[in-house]
């Protein structure tokens, strides 16, 4: 026995307390370590199952139920030739005016090409279209079928489109228009250039970089006659607008292409087409 502060205290007593309470401490963090090891290996192991799993489920082929087969692929129309562009055109739902028109202009370029081999004159009207219609009408789809079936019968070399809209064209400064344009029409040389909203380079006061725009266009449309098509786009009221702004342009297209809305039994024909290819199945 000691004393503290007047007070007796039992040496042996208080170390054998110490001693307990550091042994307590010591065997919580030794559990602890031992519970989060346990439940590392449980992970680990329903890890590798998983992965067990994963790998026999990849080496056996999983069949669709009998009850639910999957709706037949439609089959693909031929994609070579004017034949075969003409037939995905005659795919598209609805646009029966559009259809006609297009494969009417494939046909007089074909015989013009003959006529021509013959040594007579060329008659067929330039390549250059004006799309009229409002959005989600197919405009950009048939202006890329336009490509492949110029290319088809003999018009362009390669057929390719190069899409474009006002930004595409017109520069942030004045002068420096002319220069974008251009180089996107020797983009499109060969193939198409297909301008959507293209009304939008005549509207606006004060517009006078749509109009160096246009003024690059026509000339090079006047420069590269025959080496490459032109198709602008846009809502009906406006493109007549932007036929009419510049005498250039209206002498430049031949033919206006009017696309119509899409009714509402073409519009589900439409959706069943897209549910069949990327293979759903319809509950009632």
């Amino acid at each position: 026995k000691v004393l503290v502060d007047g007070a007796p205290h039992d040496i042996d007593l208080e170390v054998r307390t110490r001693a307990a309470e550091v042994t307590d401490v010591l065997l919580d963090r030794l559990l602890e370590q031992q519970a989060r090891r346990a439940d590392f290996a449980r992970r680990a192991a329903a890890q590798r199952d998983g992965d067990l799993r994963d790998a026999a489920s990849q080496r056996r082929p999983v069949s669709l139920p009998e009850a639910t087969p999957p709706p037949p692929t439609p089959t693909p129309p031929p994609a070579g030739g004017r034949d075969g562009v003409l037939a995905r055109l005659e795919a598209l739902i609805g646009l029966a005016p559009v259809k006609q028109l297009i494969a009417g202009l494939a046909h007089l370029h074909d015989f013009d090409r003959q006529r021509v081999r013959r040594g007579l004159p060329a008659v067929a009207p330039s390549p250059h279209l004006v799309f009229t219609g409002n959005p989600g009408t197919g405009k950009t789809t048939v202006a890329r079928l336009v490509g492949e079936l110029y290319k088809a019968v003999g018009v362009l070399p390669t057929g390719h489109v190069v899409e474009a809209t006002r930004a595409d064209l017109v520069a942030a400064y004045l002068g420096q228009t002319a220069l974008k344009t251009r180089a996107l029409c020797e983009q499109a040389l060969g193939g198409v250039l297909f301008i959507d909203e293209a009304y939008t380079l005549t509207q606006g006061h004060f517009n006078e970089y749509g109009e160096e725009a246009i003024a690059e266009l026509l000339t090079f449309m006047e420069n590269h006659r025959g080496q490459f098509a032109v198709i602008v786009a846009g809502y009906p009221d406006e493109m007549q607008q932007f036929l009419a702004s510049n005498p250039g342009l209206r002498s430049r297209f031949d033919a206006v292409v009017a696309f119509p809305d899409y009714g509402d039994d073409e519009l589900l024909s439409i959706f069943d087409g897209l549910v069949a290819q990327n293979r759903f199945a319809l509950t009632p």
